[in-house]
């Protein structure tokens, strides 16, 4: 179970020009902790996540002027021996040259999604999809991802998965995109069962990925796969000092 946490969040801070905080509340008693937090440091927007489950805490939320931004759903594969790669879709490691290309994919995979930061009218559509370029960017740097998978046909790439060890046994697959006009063909497909092999590959016994609780598309892909959906979360928002 994951445990109450706050921290100031620079990089949302830079992003959006607000001095941004990021928190986990596991109960209602710890949100007076995340409160004098904010406080203390002269926080602006506070992006706060909860399990679904925790209705008690919602409430309270809700009575202090949070605001919900969206809903996740996380899925979860037990990976095997029997996971291997798959023949029909060339996929490879990303290279460092690869970055324009997975940026490319971003920009047009991700231009109708919506986060919770396009959810927040405060922060602007523009700077919330910069976030998703940001995150592929880092990816493909190993910043923030162990390995970035990268699906090309005829040279060209048209889907990538980015990879995250969360400890010795299981793999996250933050970010998966696929190009509109490669969309249909299997791709998405073909890049999850290519995570599962590294996953294998790499010792660990769970694949989890998440996405939001409106993109179904991705929900049926992963539950056809059989993933499992087994985890949820609230993402909420509260904005400080406000005239």
């Amino acid at each position: 179970m994951l445990k109450t946490s706050f921290s100031l969040s620079s990089i949302e801070e830079k992003r959006f020009g607000f001095r941004t905080a990021r928190a986990f509340a596991e109960k209602r008693a710890d949100l007076s902790l995340i409160n004098d937090f904010c406080a203390r440091e002269k926080v602006n927007l506070l992006i706060l996540r909860c399990e679904t489950i925790q209705i008690d805490l919602v409430h309270a939320l809700e009575k202090e002027n949070f605001s919900l931004m969206d809903t996740l759903l996380y899925f979860r594969y037990t990976v095997s021996d029997e996971d291997t790669l798959p023949k029909k879709t060339n996929i490879s490691p990303a290279r460092q040259e690869d970055e324009s290309s997975l940026l490319e994919i971003t920009k047009t995979a991700f231009s109708g999604y919506s986060s919770h930061y396009h959810a927040d009218p405060r922060l602007g559509r523009e700077k919330s999809h910069e976030a998703y370029l940001d995150w592929a960017s880092r990816s493909c740097r190993k910043e923030i991802a162990d390995e970035v998978l990268i699906a090309k046909s005829e040279g060209k790439a048209i889907g990538f998965l980015s990879l995250r060890k969360n400890d010795r046994d299981q793999v996250e697959g933050p970010l998966l995109a696929v190009s509109p006009e490669a969309q249909g063909q299997g791709i998405g497909k073909d890049l999850m069962r290519a995570a599962f092999h590294w996953s294998q590959e790499e010792g660990a016994k769970d694949f989890i990925i998440s996405t939001q609780i409106t993109n179904l598309a991705s929900q049926n892909l992963w539950t056809s796969l059989g993933m499992k959906l087994y985890h949820s979360l609230y993402t909420f928002h509260k904005w400080f000092n406000e005239e």
